[in-house]
This record gives structure tokens, C-alpha cells and sequence, in this order.
């Protein structure tokens, strides 16, 4: 019988995101890379380490699952509302100067950090 290790690489896959993450923010801190290349590291590195939470419960594929999983994308999509009025008052007022790039970034980590940050609250509350 195989034994399912699929938890641990979840943990492996963050632990290697959040290595580069660091180093990416200490190279930015240093001067050589812009901030921006360590937003979705640091998104990825949450969506494992959720994953490695969530995995045991979404391999059942039950009603519960299904539930928390449509109650997640529900409230995501009201959070990237919210994002986006808040990062167009940022441009528009002028209160950070942000490229187009720097926003396309910030929304896409906040987005899956979002998705999977409400499916493991969701999935400890339920």
C-alpha cells in the first residue's frame, strides 16, 4: 500500500516559495529587482501551505467541500471588488505611484491569497 505524501510536498513547495520570496526581498531591498516580482511568491507560498490544510478535505468531494468551496469563491469575488475600487482610488488620487504591471501583480497574489486564505477559515469554522 502507497502512502499518500502529497501533504509534505505541499509543505516542501512553501517552504522553497517562501525561501525565494525572501531572497527576492532582500535582493529588492538591496536595489536589484523591483518589489513587485516577490507578490506572487509570497501568494503562491499561502496557497500551499492552504493547500497542505485543505487537501485531506477536498480528497471526500462531499457536500461540505462543495459548500465551502462556493462560499469562498462568493466572498472572493466581493473582495476583489473591493480591491479594485480601493487600488483605482489609489491611481486615481496619485496616493502611490503604480504601474500597470505593479497593479495586474498586487491583484492577482491578493486574489489567491484571498481564494485560499477563506477556504481554510471557512473549512476550520465549518
Amino acid at each position: 500500500m502507497r502512502k499518500d505524501n502529497t501533504q509534505l510536498s505541499f509543505i516542501v513547495l512553501g517552504c522553497v516559495f517562501v525561501c525565494m520570496a525572501v531572497f527576492m526581498l532582500v535582493v529588492s531591498i538591496i536595489g536589484q529587482v523591483t518589489l513587485q516580482q516577490t507578490y506572487m511568491l509570497f501568494a503562491l507560498a499561502v496557497m500551499s501551505f492552504s493547500m497542505r490544510y485543505l487537501y485531506p478535505q477536498f480528497k471526500q468531494k462531499d457536500e461540505r467541500m462543495k459548500f465551502i468551496r462556493y462560499k469562498a469563491l462568493t466572498y472572493s469575488a466581493i473582495a476583489f471588488v473591493v480591491y479594485y475600487i480601493v487600488l483605482s482610488g489609489i491611481i486615481q488620487f496619485d496616493i502611490l505611484p503604480l504601474t500597470s504591471m505593479d497593479v495586474l501583480n498586487i491583484l492577482a497574489a491578493l486574489m489567491i491569497i484571498t481564494v485560499f486564505g477563506t477556504m481554510v477559515i471557512l473549512a476550520r469554522r465549518n
